[in-house]
């Protein structure tokens, strides 16, 4: 019960998060990022750190440690989105036409790239994204202008596609359930009102702590790893 549960919470958090993002935030474009642009810029240096949304065709993907970092071509050029705060489960692979809403980060070399908070897979057979689909797949260079292409202060392992999913403090949950069950079922504590609302931060806390790693990656060459 307590995985569907998750799973449920996950997807109504997960839509009604990227509905208000797309709201809030049309499309910028972020190859058009200069100086006089701050609104969109990371707060370390002197911007807002709003979301956008960002469009293109993966066109390279690494492992790093226990992380996926992807190379996102535009048309405009290339710029590095670190798949790690999406709050759901998928599988990506080398190719795939994205909708990304991101943010963008500052590297420690000083570089940008984005971090990915939210994702939405584009149909191939669109013929408004035709000349993104046609661009070559292929290993972009260490650095392209101010757009990081890739995570290159860290090594990485090429890979050609990887399945992600969230992972949750799974200790918080059961005492999560006894708090919000207990005044209809257990009738054990003498909490009161307090235990279900108790539960109910313990939930909001097993959600805020999740993390998205690698389940399984791969090449296309070999089979599945991980």
């Amino acid at each position: 019960m307590g995985s569907q549960l998750l799973e449920q919470m996950q997807e109504r958090i997960m839509q009604s998060r990227v509905a208000k993002l797309k709201q809030m935030y049309p499309d910028m474009d972020i190859a058009q990022l200069d100086r006089n642009e701050q609104r969109i810029m990371p707060k370390s240096c002197g911007g807002e750190g709003k979301r956008f949304t960002l469009k293109g065709k993966l066109v390279y993907l690494e492992k790093v440690q226990n992380k996926l970092f992807c190379t996102l071509a535009d048309r405009t050029g290339l710029v590095g989105v670190e798949m790690e705060d999406m709050l759901t489960n998928i599988e990506i692979r080398q190719g795939q036409l994205l909708c990304i809403i991101a943010r963008l980060k500052c590297a420690p070399d000083g570089s940008l790239f984005c971090e990915a908070r939210g994702i939405t897979m584009l149909k191939d057979d669109d013929p408004k994204l035709r000349e993104i689909r046609e661009l070559p797949e292929k290993k972009p260079p260490r650095q392209q202008g101010r757009r990081a292409c890739r995570n290159y202060w860290e090594k990485g392992v090429a890979v050609s596609w990887a399945r992600l999913k969230m992972t949750y403090k799974l200790g918080l949950l059961i005492p999560a359930l006894y708090l919000v069950l207990e005044p209809q079922l257990l009738k054990r504590l003498t909490l009161g009102s307090l235990g279900p609302t108790l539960g109910m931060a313990l939930f909001v806390l097993v959600f805020m702590t999740g993390r998205q790693v690698i389940n399984q990656y791969g090449n296309k060459a070999q089979g599945s790893t991980g």
